[in-house]
C-alpha cells in the first residue's frame, strides 16, 4: 500500500472475464493503458485509467496463474489530486455498481484500523469487516474515523495537481521539496 495514493479494493459479487470488465470500464470512460499477459509463473495484469480535470483514477486488476476470471481489482488516485477526485471516484463507483454489483474496501481505513489509535484495538473489533464502506460520497467525506490521509485529501487549502499515483506523485512531491511535509501530514 503506497503512501502517495488513496487506495480502494473493489470486490465483485460475481467473477467476470477480463475482457468483459474491460468492456464495462470502456463504457464508464476508463481506458486500457497497459496489459501484461502472464506466462509460466507470471500473473496477467490490466491497468486502466480515467483522466479528468479532477484527477486521474487508476485501476489495476490481475489474474494469478490458472485464473480465468476476476473477482476483484484495485482503484487508486494520487493524494496530490484536487479534492473533487473523491466526487468523481464515487460517481464512477456508483455507475459501476449499477452495472456490476460491488463491495468497496477502503484500504486506507483498513491500514488505519490495523494501527488503531495509539496501536490499541478492542479485542472484539473486526478490522477487516470495518474497512468496507458504503458507496456514498457524503459519508466518505464525513471521515468519522478521522483517517489522516483522507483528511489531507479533502483539505481544500493545499496546492493540487492532476497526476498519477505511484512514482509520479513521489517524484512530484520531491521536485517541489514537499516530501518531508507530506510525510509529516501522513504520519501526523
Amino acid at each position: 500500500m503506497g503512501m502517495e495514493s488513496y487506495l480502494f479494493k473493489i470486490e465483485l459479487h460475481q467473477k467476470i472475464e477480463p475482457q468483459k470488465l474491460n468492456d464495462i470500464f470502456n463504457t464508464l470512460g476508463l481506458q486500457l493503458v497497459e496489459q501484461k499477459m502472464g506466462e509460466h509463473e507470471e500473473p496477467s495484469e490490466f491497468f486502466h485509467e480515467l483522466f479528468t480535470d479532477d484527477g486521474i483514477i487508476e485501476t489495476h486488476s490481475f489474474l494469478t496463474l490458472g485464473e480465468k476470471q476476476l473477482c476483484q481489482f484495485y482503484l487508486r488516485f494520487s493524494i496530490c489530486s484536487p479534492p473533487k477526485i473523491v466526487d468523481r471516484t464515487f460517481e464512477l463507483l456508483v455507475a459501476l455498481n449499477t452495472i456490476l454489483p460491488i463491495r468497496v474496501k477502503d484500504m486506507e481505513s483498513l491500514n488505519y484500523l490495523h494501527l488503531g489509535p495509539k496501536g490499541r484495538l478492542r479485542p472484539d473489533f473486526d478490522v477487516e469487516r470495518s474497512a468496507y464502506i458504503p458507496i456514498d460520497v457524503t459519508i466518505f467525506k464525513q471521515n468519522l474515523d478521522g483517517i489522516a490521509k483522507r483528511a489531507l485529501l479533502l483539505d481544500e487549502d493545499r496546492e493540487r495537481s492532476v497526476i498519477r499515483g505511484g512514482s509520479a506523485t513521489l517524484d512530484h512531491l520531491e521536485n517541489k521539496n514537499w516530501l518531508g511535509r507530506f510525510l509529516g501530514w501522513i504520519f501526523n
